[in-house]
């Protein structure tokens, strides 16, 4: 931008040059018309003068002339040539000069005719001219005053002039002070930076003005906070497709380092996207496509998701337009939809066998007869699929009250868990004397906790019950406890079993899962999650350590004892 577009743009610059120019006429109008009413008043009073001298001249000399008395004509003109508003006399008749004297005060031609005042007379006797008189007045005192007037005069227009623009000049230096302040404000805001609020002095218009800036920006400040703690990502970009902001959960999705910097422009921002994007897993390749709703999908490591939507915002009296897009991190969401769909998928097959159980004997038993042992066999075989329906639907009940109510899932209190741990192994006992299993434990007799008896005692159950059914015959499962320096108990069911393998493991805790898919162990495949569940509502965690061939441990994790 060059000076003279400044000069045309800015307001302060015009204002300026409009007081000086304005300021500068004033005072050389004033100049010029105090001068000429100097000067009027000068030449009214030599012609005063003039007047005067020419009736004195026309009372005294005229009978002189007439009488042709050269001797009192002397006499009278020497006495006037003295006076000092005369500069010059001359007197002739009709064939000779008979007086004339110049004081010769003003040397220069030019100011002659400037300064000095002429005055003709001619003295008549019967109509004829028998005498002239010519003289020059010269007011020098009047004339060094005025002069010296107009030098003050001069001198003060230009002093004032002066003053007069030092105090314009101050006074729109003021002004540009203070809207330099807004326009520092709003440049600020342009570069999405939120300003510090303008000071208010005073109670003129300019203070008004910067409380109701100041009130702006603290709603500007609330809408930009709002944006920032947005879980979603917004980009804008204005019509000349200049990018104008980036909240923080953008360039934490995207993992930008300095957005503000990197992408300048929507093709900047857009060339950055592509290569974070899975191209063929993604609805469309570009955010410069016509879209409203699109899905894009991240080549990062958890493979995430986003639903990108995009919104015009478009202004009735210009040709500008922003357009805001919306990034919604939906990657938890469609992989709940994926569990959700496998889990149904999961459980509609775990309900079905039982079902298809059930239903086939006992269609055999009312189309065919069956002597009285074969037919307590197949009631059998119904009740104890019956039986495992049940405990199918009580877990996943279980399941959705935990996963509903979280930590009012349970009711804690203050209670002894080395108690809990007897009960634990009392119930869990006999079905390990059927396979010969002994089971060691090593805890105190009284450990304080605070804690939900009943449902952690049903946690350790399952824990210790698929130790045992995933242990060979006559091994020994151990129980150990420990407590460390800050209180937190941890409870180890370590068995000398099959163990797993490093993708079961990963997969262990899963509804449904179960570590023998040949099916000769019993259970739902929903201990561990619900058992998982109930100890996270406790404030503890639950991990497993595994070793194919080896045995598995159940590491269970319990805050320390504390009532808050």
């Amino acid at each position: 931008m060059t000076k003279l577009e400044v000069y045309e743009k800015s307001f302060i610059h015009k204002v300026a040059i409009c007081s000086i120019m304005l300021s500068l006429l004033i005072m050389s109008g004033l100049y010029v018309y105090t001068s000429s009413m100097m000067k009027r008043i000068l030449s009214i009073e030599y012609q005063n003068y003039s007047n005067n001298l020419e009736a004195y001249l026309q009372e005294t000399l005229h009978p002189l002339i007439a009488a042709n008395d050269r001797n009192s004509i002397n006499l009278i003109l020497d006495s006037l040539i003295k006076l000092d508003v005369i500069e010059s006399i001359k007197v002739q008749t009709f064939d000779e000069v008979i007086f004339e004297r110049d004081k010769h005060r003003i040397s220069n031609s030019k100011d002659i005719e400037s300064s000095v005042h002429p005055l003709v007379t001619s003295f008549t006797i019967a109509d004829m001219i028998v005498g002239q008189l010519e003289a020059n007045l010269y007011l020098k005192e009047r004339e060094v005053r005025s002069k010296e007037t107009l030098y003050t005069l001069l001198f003060a227009c230009t002093t004032a002039t002066l003053v007069i623009l030092t105090a314009i000049i101050l006074f729109l230096l003021s002004i540009k002070k203070k809207l330099s302040r807004f326009e520092a404000a709003t440049r600020s805001i342009i570069t999405n930076h939120i300003p510090q609020p303008i000071p208010i002095q005073g109670k003129d218009e300019f203070s008004q003005m910067a409380s109701t800036f100041n009130a702006m920006l603290w709603q500007l400040r609330e809408k930009y906070v709002a944006m920032d703690m947005s879980p979603g990502g917004i980009l804008i970009v204005n019509s000349d497709d200049k990018v104008t902001y980036i909240n923080s959960a953008l360039s934490q999705l995207l993992s930008l380092d300095s957005p503000s910097h990197s992408c300048q422009s929507l093709a900047d921002f857009d060339n950055l996207l592509r290569g974070k994007l899975d191209l063929r897993e993604s609805n469309i390749n570009s955010l410069k496509s016509l879209f409203k709703d699109a899905v894009l999908v991240l080549k990062d490591q958890q493979k995430t998701i986003l639903r990108c939507h995009l919104k015009y915002h478009e202004t009735t009296n210009t040709e500008e337009h922003s357009k805001v897009f919306y990034f919604l991190d939906i990657t938890h969401e469609k992989r709940v939809e994926r569990l959700k769909s496998e889990f149904l998928n999961t459980a509609a097959h775990e309900l079905r066998t039982p079902l298809a159980g059930i239903y086939g004997y006992s269609e055999l038993l009312i189309n065919f007869e069956y002597d009285p042992t074969q037919v307590k066999d197949f009631l059998n075989i119904i009740h104890a699929q019956s039986k495992l329906l049940t405990s199918i639907i009580d877990d996943l009940l279980d399941i959705a009250k935990i996963e509903s109510t979280k930590e009012h899932y349970i009711e804690r209190r203050n209670a002894n868990l080395a108690s809990i741990l007897d009960q634990t192994i009392d119930q869990v006992r006999l079905l390990a004397d059927r396979k010969g299993i002994t089971i060691k434990s090593s805890y105190p007799s009284d450990i304080k906790a605070y804690i939900d008896t009943e449902k952690l005692r049903r946690a350790l159950v399952n824990l210790l019950s698929n130790a045992v059914k995933y242990s060979d015959e006559k091994t020994q499962i151990e129980m150990l406890y420990s407590q460390d320096d800050t209180g937190v108990h941890t409870i180890k069911i370590r068995d000398h079993g099959i163990g797993m393998s490093e993708e079961e493991l990963s997969r262990l805790g899963e509804k449904f899962f179960r570590a023998d898919t040949s099916g000769s162990t019993p259970g739902t495949g929903l201990g561990v999650s619900i058992s998982s569940q109930i100890i996270q509502v406790h404030g503890g965690k639950l991990s497993f350590e595994s070793t194919l061939g080896v045995g598995t441990s159940a590491v269970v994790t319990l805050p320390k004892n504390t009532n808050n």
